[in-house]
């Protein structure tokens, strides 16, 4: 059995081995504050309020191969953000394939006008210089030379969707999962996530 022993009680919470690893990585973290939140399936509080954390090797269970999946999946994104980010703003700007879909998901159409692909790419390159932590731009500042949108195949409000997520993640990251080594950026308290301005793109193309 794997557990978290709280200070001041002698109160164990049970925990699967591979949650516990995760929790005794933050504990033994000299750079995490003793006020690091920390939250499992049946405890939150803070990294001060842990005594000590005990990790057993029980069998693994499927819980523990969804960690390890998500752990996985993390430490790929991680190493893809890095590789990303080595890039100067200009490299940067050029990476257009989000921009791509969001000008499809606009207007159903592939080929981008010579003078709008030019555009965006000078928005993008501006707008690393000002973030330089960030992968993806903001979808709404290209909101002023996109159509009004018509009727949208569920294709393109797909495209949206994806776009949405992949902004959303990658402000969760630069804001908070660099700050601090966090368990899992799906571990982000909602309460923190700033809210995103490129939320439903399909209502401010309306506007």
């Amino acid at each position: 059995m794997s557990y978290i022993k709280l200070k001041g009680s002698r109160e164990h919470i049970e925990l699967e081995p591979a949650e516990a690893k995760a929790i005794k990585r933050v504990h033994e973290d000299c750079s995490a504050p003793p006020n690091y939140p920390i939250k499992t399936e049946t405890w939150s509080g803070n990294k001060g309020n842990i005594d000590y954390v005990v990790i057993t090797k029980d069998e693994m269970t499927e819980k523990n191969k969804g960690n390890i999946i998500i752990k996985n999946y993390d430490d790929n994104y991680k190493k893809e953000r890095t590789q990303i980010l080595s890039l100067t703003p200009e490299q940067r700007g050029q990476r257009i394939g989000l921009f791509e879909l969001l000008w499809w998901g606009a207007t159903g159409s592939k080929e981008i006008p010579e003078d709008i692909f030019k555009k965006t790419i000078q928005i993008q390159t501006k707008f690393f210089e000002e973030n330089p932590k960030r992968i993806f731009c903001d979808p709404i500042l290209f909101k002023k030379f996109l159509p009004h949108k018509g009727e949208l195949t569920i294709w393109q409000r797909g495209a949206f969707d994806i776009i949405e997520s992949c902004v959303g993640t990658d402000m969760r990251y630069a804001h908070f999962a660099y700050a601090m080594p966090a368990i899992s950026q799906l571990e982000i308290s909602q309460s923190e996530k700033e809210e995103i301005t490129t939320r439903d793109i399909d209502d401010w193309l309306e506007n």
